[in-house]
């Protein structure tokens, strides 16, 4: 089973942060979840939030800032002065840490806003997979938007897609098949009581669960086999 630090190792380091692959290495891990989105001047950079305020010192939308004045802003003082001088990544930056680290990424792309947004979010994406991506770690393409996941498919049909969902639509397999996903993340705390049945369902593909925080979620799924988990505590595994 996959253990996938979401947002990086976050008890140990600043989410979404270079500063989180380096703690991922040194607890032994080499599965990261990360998640992109556009700056003001359409650069990707890693971070999670539409807004910036819980995690740095600027205030309001990320989208109303080019990477140039993000690059001036604190990511790491939230969680403590060790990080002061933690930045915002860029995408680029990360693939290629994550390929020195030899980490692999599931890559969240955001769907904060319009269709528009998200065709320029994945275009830009894919210029720098096609121009940094080595191939020496594996990147998973995820994303809540099924017109994301439909672009994907189309502009970067040789990596991996995963569709996420909160709730397991009645329609997931008949979208499952259409775009060709590899595989399917599911919010744990709000399937509990579907997990295995839909595990053994008629379609097997593989199955990644968030976030799983405890060991005895972590042995209950790991019994029934699921490919992976998503876990902000991923040192106690």
């Amino acid at each position: 089973m996959k253990i996938i630090g979401h947002r990086g190792a976050v008890n140990l380091a600043p989410e979404n942060s270079l500063s989180s692959c380096y703690a991922l290495k040194y607890i032994n891990k080499n599965w990261i979840e990360i998640d992109v989105l556009l700056s003001k001047d359409n650069v990707p950079v890693i971070f999670h939030d539409k807004k910036l305020d819980r995690c740095t010192d600027l205030k309001g939308d990320l989208r109303k800032y080019t990477l140039n004045e993000l690059k001036k802003t604190n990511n790491g003082l939230y969680f403590s002065k060790k990080f002061k001088n933690e930045k915002i990544p860029t995408l680029t930056e990360f693939i290629l840490l994550c390929e020195k680290l030899s980490i692999n990424i599931f890559l969240e792309l955001k769907s904060y806003y319009s269709n528009n947004y998200e065709e320029k979010l994945v275009n830009e994406v894919v210029k720098r997979l096609k121009k940094y991506h080595l191939n020496k770690n594996e990147i998973i393409l995820c994303s809540y938007s099924r017109n994301i996941i439909k672009l994907l498919k189309k502009k970067l049909p040789n990596y991996k897609r995963s569709l996420i969902v909160d709730y397991i639509p009645n329609d997931w397999i008949k979208f499952i098949f259409k775009y060709k996903c590899y595989s399917i993340n599911i919010a744990y705390n709000k399937n509990i009581n579907i997990i295995n049945s839909f595990k053994n369902s008629v379609i097997k593909i593989p199955i990644y669960c968030y976030c799983i925080n405890n060991i005895d979620d972590y042995k209950k799924l790991k019994k029934i086999k699921i490919n992976g988990i998503i876990t902000d505590n991923p040192e106690i595994f």
